[in-house]
């Protein structure tokens, strides 16, 4: 009989640091991106900010216990006029910064697809 795991993502990543460690990679590959330096070097919030923000997140849709305690996708994003390249953009910076900290095939699709389903939360409006 096959024994099933009960890791979850978060664990197989190395729970907050391996999150933290990501997001730090996803926002230094966001600010040496043409398409999204503009963005990001002129965000309101600090790097340290935003890599707390985005590693809460990333914690809170992979297992672990932490709490995501920014605003939610839609209104962080209100009035931003995010357009369908900047997204693809942000997308493929996460799948490098995952490839980058050796994150599973399975794991990697996993996370992608989460990001993806904010496309409508994220998307100009």
């Amino acid at each position: 009989m096959t024994e099933v795991s009960t890791a979850t993502i978060y664990d197989r990543v190395g729970g907050y640091e391996g999150l933290q460690r990501i997001a730090t990679d996803i926002l230094a590959l966001h600010h040496a991106n043409p398409v999204l330096e503009r963005r990001y070097g002129s965000s309101p919030k600090s790097d340290d900010e935003l890599i707390t923000l985005v590693t809460e997140l990333l914690c809170s849709v992979t297992g672990g216990s932490e709490t995501y305690t920014g605003m939610n996708m839609h209104t962080a994003h209100t009035g931003m006029n995010i357009n369908h390249e900047e997204f693809l953009e942000v997308l493929d910076d996460i799948s490098k910064a995952l490839m980058k900290n050796d994150v599973s095939q399975a794991d990697h699709d996993a996370i992608m697809m989460m990001n993806f389903g904010l496309k409508n939360e994220v998307l100009a409006h």
